[in-house]
């Protein structure tokens, strides 16, 4: 058992004291619990590395986005808490580094350029693939898959409109915010994607089998 899992199987006990609930009710207070805390802990290291490298808005805006087209979209998973956490935190990391040390110090529209083949790449890959399920929580119903495929369309469609806006806030205030932002949300998307199709999630298989040692 996992230290999250520990944790939430404690809360759900004393919860259970507290309240006088049933068997049911604890196991429906653990497993928020184990969700709370996987997001509290994920959070927490995002921010502990954007502060070490100085990327704390540049990790916590991509870490968002990916969340959020992941929450719809589906897509590779890692086998622990724990080791999804480190994935995350590197990806993260990683691609706040190349934003603010690379892609920032290119022309404008270098910059539009890059974003718009980031998403349209995205979108191709997402409206046809997503919403890629996991042997944990394998996705049976044809309707819901349609319902997801079709939030993931609107996630993508709203990632494209904050891009543009962005990229214009940008180009008329030129506050370097507005281009960071563009550039996580662009590459958040892509990533996401990426996590969809085979390659992708042999790689992050890989990864994942790694880190176990």
């Amino acid at each position: 058992m996992y230290l999250t899992e520990r944790i939430a199987a404690v809360i759900g006990k004393q919860a259970r004291l507290v309240l006088k609930a049933d068997e049911n009710s604890e196991k429906i207070i653990v497993y928020g619990a184990v969700g709370l805390l996987q997001i509290i802990g994920s959070i927490l290291w995002t921010v502990i590395a954007g502060m070490i490298f100085g990327l704390v808005y540049e990790v916590l805006l991509f870490s968002i986005a990916v969340s959020v087209l992941r929450k719809y979209s589906g897509g590779a998973h890692a086998s622990s808490p724990g080791r999804c956490i480190v994935v995350g935190v590197t990806v993260s990391t990683a691609v706040s580094l190349l934003i603010k040390h690379i892609l920032c110090r290119q022309s404008f529209i270098f910059g539009v350029i890059s974003a718009i083949l980031c998403i349209f790449t995205a979108s191709l890959i997402t409206v046809k693939l997503a919403p890629v399920d996991s042997e944990n929580k394998p996705i049976i119903s044809p309707d819901m898959r349609s319902r997801l495929n079709h939030a993931s369309r609107i996630v993508i469609g709203l990632f494209s409109i904050i891009i543009i806006v962005t990229l214009l806030s940008f180009k008329a205030s030129g506050n370097l915010y507005f281009l960071k932002a563009s550039y996580c949300i662009a590459l958040a998307a892509l990533w996401q994607s990426v996590t969809l199709i085979g390659f992708g999630i042999k790689v992050l298989n890989k990864v994942d089998h790694i880190l176990k040692f």
